[in-house]
């Protein structure tokens, strides 16, 4: 889409991502500061996207991969991508339509998210591809593996139940070990 602005992909948001001290970064007070940053970028946008990507590329690019990865004779596997419960809601200070999303309504950004995960489902079973189901194991995680200021990010410690559960399903389909 022209003119699309897209917050995280700002050119300061870039440069302080690259420049500042990484303890810096793990900050909560920076986290919130570079939440109100994209909030503030994204209500600047007049015309929300309506998607992205449409379902038909998304498809497209996931069976690209697979044919790519098997043609290079690659282990692929997918990783499923959960949004935090819907009960807590949206961000606070979020507004929907935003600049990221044409959606109204939580709900409604639940069932668009959910669209595109049965996709990636239905093309990894029809190419044999697995998938890496971390739902669960983040809905389950102590502490909450979801901060409040972003809803489809993980937090620390729902990054490192992500990286169990993909160590745990390479290590059980062989994909760890060197193959002959």
């Amino acid at each position: 889409m022209p003119g699309d602005v897209t917050p995280m992909a700002t050119e300061t948001e870039y440069l302080v991502d690259r420049y500042a001290p990484h303890w810096l970064l793990s900050l909560r007070l920076t986290r919130l500061a570079f939440h109100a940053y994209r909030q503030a970028i994204a209500r600047r946008r007049r015309i929300p996207a309506d998607r992205r990507v449409w379902p038909a590329e998304y498809e497209r690019n996931l069976r690209r991969f697979v044919d790519v990865a098997r043609a290079r004779d690659i282990r692929i596997v997918f990783l499923d991508f959960p949004y935090r419960e819907i009960e807590r809601g949206l961000s606070p200070g979020e507004v929907l339509p935003n600049a990221l999303q044409a959606v109204r309504s939580v709900e409604e950004l639940n069932a668009v998210h959910e669209e595109y995960q049965q996709i990636m489902r239905r093309v990894a079973r029809e190419t044999g591809t697995p998938v890496v189901e971390t739902l669960q194991a983040l809905r389950s995680a102590e502490p909450q593996a979801f901060t409040d200021y972003d809803l489809s990010h993980p937090s620390a410690s729902g990054y490192r139940v992500i990286a169990r559960r993909l160590y745990e399903e390479l290590r059980r389909l062989g994909y760890l070990t060197p193959r002959r």
